[in-house]
């Protein structure tokens, strides 16, 4: 399956879903196969955050249709929480910010470190040369990354790094992650925290990781504790087993995707008007 035969069959499972929330809340079938919409659509976010070419205009359309839905969503569901592209908007940015904390590739990090050092710190390391005999020494405090040579004291771009971004819990990618999960509860955006882990979780999809797979099974066997979730949840579990049918290509390109959102609550909406 292309990325586009993904993100059709998604749509697809969230109208079933949304037929059933509408018209037949008794009829749980439309549900159980509902539950597979929601991350399908938050793996499709995570690889749209990757591979797109313009992230400011990507931002700005997820911002404008779910500013645009709110108000059909209020009188189709007759709730108050925000909808689900709002909680795919803070998934984005919970993405895109944890990244830039944390550049993506081991050479990035090494490229990185060095031009950092080289760029900071060399002006200010002080010289010590082993023959300045009869006048004071400067030195700075030796750790296992100085070494000291027959030129004077080597400081390694390891240090480097350590000494400009001193390891602390706010440089965490996992940090930023919680304050947009938290964000998302605290605003009653659709799914809530629950919502932005699953995108977070999902952008790094790997079927190989034993720790990808136990970080899934984690979260989502979090429902049968977290207020507000039916059991019937659980089904999400399966999701991944339909993304592992990508093929690696992304299909047909559809511009105004995001407008189905809309487009199909004011269709609901009218539907349950004539003839509910």
């Amino acid at each position: 399956m292309t990325s586009f035969q993904i993100k059709l069959l998604a749509a697809l499972l969230m109208v079933c879903d949304h037929i059933g929330v509408v018209f037949f809340p008794n009829q749980l079938m439309f549900r159980y196969v509902g539950r597979f919409s929601f991350p399908l659509f938050a793996w499709l976010l995570g690889q749209g955050e990757k591979y797109t070419k313009d992230f400011n205009s990507y931002f700005l359309k997820l911002t404008v249709w779910g500013f645009l839905s709110q108000p059909i969503y209020y009188l189709l569901f007759n709730n108050y929480s925000l909808n689900i592209l709002v909680t795919l908007l803070l998934s984005l940015l919970a993405i895109r910010l944890g990244k830039l904390i944390e550049p993506g590739s081991q050479q990035e990090e090494e490229r990185s470190k060095k031009d950092e050092f080289d760029r900071e710190l060399r002006p200010l390391l002080p010289i010590a040369h082993e023959k300045s005999e009869g006048r004071p020494k400067l030195f700075l405090p030796l750790t296992s990354d100085f070494v000291k040579g027959k030129q004077g004291v080597k400081f390694s771009p390891k240090s480097a790094q350590a000494a400009l971004h001193p390891p602390a819990f706010f440089t965490n990618k996992y940090l930023i992650w919680f304050t947009f999960a938290l964000i998302a509860q605290s605003v009653n955006a659709n799914y809530g925290a629950y919502g932005v882990i699953i995108v977070t979780i999902l952008s790094e999809f790997n079927s190989a990781s034993f720790k990808w797979w136990l970080k899934w099974l984690t979260i989502n066997l979090l429902v049968l504790i977290i207020p507000g979730f039916k059991p019937y949840q659980l089904l999400a579990l399966l999701a991944p087993l339909v993304i592992l049918l990508w093929n690696g290509k992304q299909g047909r390109k559809v511009k105004l995707f995001y407008a189905f959102y809309p487009l199909h609550l004011i269709l609901l909406k009218a539907v349950g008007i004539a003839y509910f």
